[in-house]
């Protein structure tokens, strides 16, 4: 049994397009959180998302199904992270619908390399008309011809201006560098990095009045307030929050 308190679970549907990683993405989550002893794979049918025999023979995720595994943060804190992988084809949109209706936000899926799509807008208005937080996820920029910057600029004309990365990748494409400790980020980043903070910190302070009265006053907000308040923010759809690694974000109704 799981010793964590109901407060401290975390739950989110991944949805896109087909094909756009999603069932990787929870392959990938499962192995790191240690709930699967090898990293599975929807080519070789050794996927633990896609198990069934017509997922394996069609190679496409056809039912909703939920996952779980313990997050432990950096402070110690521990989640138990509950993820439900979801079909990205049309036929299947009944099983997005269900999941959907059961979760507390959504986790937009989008490769670098295939961009928005219709599989990718649907989910998106799925997730407007239900009022859920959301988050993005660009995959696959380990791909040829994949550029990140390239999908920012579309993610934010379809969708907004309030997309600020939160964790970018250094110029060699080697490490990731994340926005809110930028300790050891390379000389070359450091105007970008304090540039993404400052508003990340800016954000966060304007979704409660104290933490902006603070801010105005010019006094610095602590990691806590920061955190908080970004929490809060995407909560509220007030900013979207993305990283470069595999671009993760959070984002808003």
């Amino acid at each position: 049994m799981k010793d964590i308190a109901v407060a401290n679970v975390r739950n989110f549907a991944l949805m896109g397009h087909t094909g756009a990683g999603k069932t990787v993405l929870v392959d990938s989550i499962l192995f790191k959180m240690g709930v699967n002893d090898r990293f599975g794979s929807t080519a070789d049918g050794s996927s633990m998302a896609d198990w069934t025999d017509e997922e394996k023979d069609r190679k496409i995720t056809v039912w909703a199904k939920p996952f779980d595994g313990i997050y432990k943060a950096t402070s110690g804190q521990k989640y138990d992270v509950v993820m439900l992988d979801t079909p990205g084809y049309a036929d299947f949109y009944g099983q997005v619908v269900g999941a959907s209706t059961i979760t507390d936000a959504g986790l937009i899926v989008i490769d670098a390399t295939g961009g928005i799509q219709i599989g990718t807008n649907r989910a998106w208005r799925r997730c407007e008309t239900l009022g859920l937080p959301r988050g993005i996820v660009v995959t696959g920029l380990d791909k040829e011809n994949a550029d990140f910057d390239a999908s920012l600029k579309a993610i934010q004309a379809l969708w907004g201006a309030r997309c600020i990365p939160v964790v970018i990748r250094s110029k060699d494409g080697k490490k990731a560098v994340d926005v809110l400790a930028p300790a050891g980020a390379p000389a070359d980043m450091a105007d970008e990095v304090e540039l993404l903070k400052n508003a990340l910190i800016e954000s966060a302070a304007e979704s409660d009045d104290k933490l902006i009265e603070k801010y105005l006053g010019g006094e610095k907000l602590s990691a806590d307030e920061i955190g908080k308040g970004l929490v809060q923010a995407v909560a509220n759809g007030k900013i979207y929050l993305r990283s470069k690694k595999s671009l993760f974000c959070l984002g808003g109704k």
